[in-house]
């Protein structure tokens, strides 16, 4: 975007990012040949206060980011003088904790991007892309919520306690979906469905029952964008938040009695507030209608191609895939 200017990229990320995606490296260096946007190339590899060696026992990926930090250390010394400090903007969880250990200033992408508050359009393109690996930093995450049976939602539906349609995944952010779906009072309306949680595993053109989430949690603003969740950032059920085998049976006999919306009501501080599709309006103030899906009516199956990479597997924390189109 013309917003951002006054940017160094090092060779280190010119060199990664030409090998994951000409691309994007092409786009990269069309934006440094414009001097009106004020990018600069920093040789960082070609530096002799700069460049290193890769150390005995060091992946190809630990060296970069290692040669990263060097390289913003010794730019914020060198513009000093200047009254200018660099920021390192980095979404590797890894190596922003260890930059930030070294003195050096850094911060995720999309707290830089904060920085434009007139500009909430840049947060919504930019979706999720940290790199962490959550059952190791939370080993009570206990996965997303349990779908409903195929009676279940059926017995939801046919009360008009469920909604059902196509999730159609927002092009500009991953973690935002919606369904367009008929409402009781005959009209047709969108259903916004935000999160991992939220979209519990459904995908890109599945056909998915959704419940109505409490007035209060609607989304009021275009710009409420989610983009800071984790990877399977998903709300952990410990202690008293954990259903036994007794509650999840008693919950589907519920459902299947015709009680669809407390059956589906399981982690909301508003569980019994819970909207019906028939209680939604036209009415702006309330704001946009958002929801969760409970079930996967019918799978959108497809075939995929995918690659890991041994370098980022070895680290346990990163993956690198490439589906086919």
């Amino acid at each position: 975007r013309p917003i951002i200017n006054d940017v160094v990229v090092l060779s280190t990320v010119l060199d990664e990012l030409r090998a994951l995606s000409i691309a994007t490296y092409n786009r990269v260096r069309a934006i440094v040949r414009d001097p009106a946007r004020r990018w600069f190339v920093f040789s960082n590899e070609h530096h002799r206060a700069t460049f290193v060696e890769r150390a005995a026992g060091e992946s190809p990926n630990d060296r970069n980011d290692r040669a990263i930090r060097v390289a913003a250390r010794w730019l914020r010394a060198h513009l000093e003088p200047a009254a200018v400090r660099p920021v390192l903007v980095t979404n590797d969880e890894g190596n922003l904790r260890a930059a930030k250990a070294d003195g050096v200033d850094a911060c995720r992408m999309d707290e830089y991007l904060r920085v434009y508050s007139e500009h909430p359009e840049l947060l919504d393109m930019m979706g999720n892309v940290s790199i962490t690996d959550r059952s190791a930093e939370d080993p009570a995450w206990a996965g997303y919520p349990e779908h409903l049976s195929a009676v279940q939602v059926q017995a939801g539906l046919k009360g008009g306690l469920l909604l059902q349609g196509t999730l159609q995944i927002a092009p500009y952010n991953y973690l935002e979906g919606s369904i367009y779906t008929a409402f009781p009072d005959g009209k047709d309306r969108r259903v916004l469905v935000v999160g991992r949680e939220h979209m519990n595993r459904a995908v890109q053109g599945d056909r998915v029952a959704v419940q109505i989430l409490p007035k209060s949690q609607w989304r009021r603003a275009p710009s409420a964008a989610l983009v800071d969740e984790d990877e399977d950032a998903v709300v952990p059920k410990t202690g008293v938040e954990k259903e036994s085998d007794g509650g999840q049976a008693a919950k589907r006999t519920r459902l299947a009695d015709g009680s669809a919306g407390s059956a589906a009501a399981e982690d909301s501080a508003d569980e019994s507030e819970f909207a019906k599709p028939s209680d939604v309006t036209d009415d702006p103030s309330e704001g946009e209608p958002t929801g969760r899906v409970v079930g996967v009516i019918r799978r959108n199956w497809r075939s995929y191609c995918a690659f890991l990479d041994p370098n980022y597997v070895a680290k346990g924390a990163r993956a690198s895939n490439a589906p086919a189109t």
